[in-house]
């Protein structure tokens, strides 16, 4: 059996703004939401910090996947209109609503099945409270804090799933792994455009510093993509 690889084929109906967008947050994403949570058809998702790379590219997969509600969280006005337009059943700006409260409300107050989570601490406890029976955390990263306190008796009524992922503690087979199954799953879907990344802006190879000074200010949208050559820009 040969080695899988770590090289992903362009379909031809995509641009290569789109391709560099793909394979790190999609690869995460898929390891995450199916891989590990296991999403089926039908069920509903919790997606923390939406507007990231990551977020995105889970809420792409879930609706390409087959998923039922959908729920998003950000804490700016501006992402949630922008998260809206992608055709999310229900956004939460955190800064104004309280989560458990919109969440419940969303999902007919049974909670839902599968939580991709980039926040940890700051959200933990409000999260197992927005779990439905059996449901499943995934905890990517920890934006708002590394620790969390948990009440017991959640995990235990409710007889919930808490699963850690990362790339760092992962053999090279391991990761190799994850971009096959990735690629297996989702090439069908991003040839058909349905993964499609906002993509915030471009820059240029040699403004890589412009570039990084922006991500830091927060208020990007989606993907920031560097160019080796801007004829990349346009070229599908």
């Amino acid at each position: 059996m040969a080695a899988p690889l770590a090289l992903i084929p362009v379909p031809d109906t995509i641009s290569w703004v789109q391709a560099a967008a793909f394979p790190n947050v999609f690869v995460t994403a898929h390891d995450a939401l199916i891989t590990n949570a296991r999403m089926r058809p039908g069920e509903t998702v919790l997606v923390n910090a939406a507007s990231s790379g990551i977020g995105l590219a889970a809420i792409r997969i879930a609706q390409a996947m087959g998923a039922g509600r959908i729920v998003a969280t950000t804490r700016s006005d501006d992402k949630a209109e922008r998260l809206k337009a992608l055709g999310l059943d229900c956004v939460v700006n955190v800064s104004v609503h309280d989560q458990v409260a919109e969440v419940l409300a969303a999902t007919d107050g049974a909670g839902v099945d599968v939580i991709i989570d980039s926040v940890g601490g700051t959200v933990f406890e409000a999260n197992l409270e927005c779990l439905a029976v059996q449901g499943r955390l995934v905890n990517i990263g920890r934006l708002g804090s590394a620790t969390a306190s948990i009440d017991l008796n959640t995990l235990w009524l409710k007889r919930l799933h808490l699963i850690g992922v990362t790339f760092r503690t992962r053999a090279e087979a391991e990761r190799l792994e994850c971009v096959q199954a990735a690629a297996r799953d989702l090439m069908a879907p991003l040839a058909a455009g349905l993964l499609n990344m906002p993509i915030d802006r471009t820059y240029p190879i040699e403004d890589i510093a412009a570039g990084h000074e922006y991500m830091t200010t927060d208020r990007h949208f989606g993907k920031i993509v560097l160019l080796v050559d801007p004829a990349l820009e346009e070229a599908a």
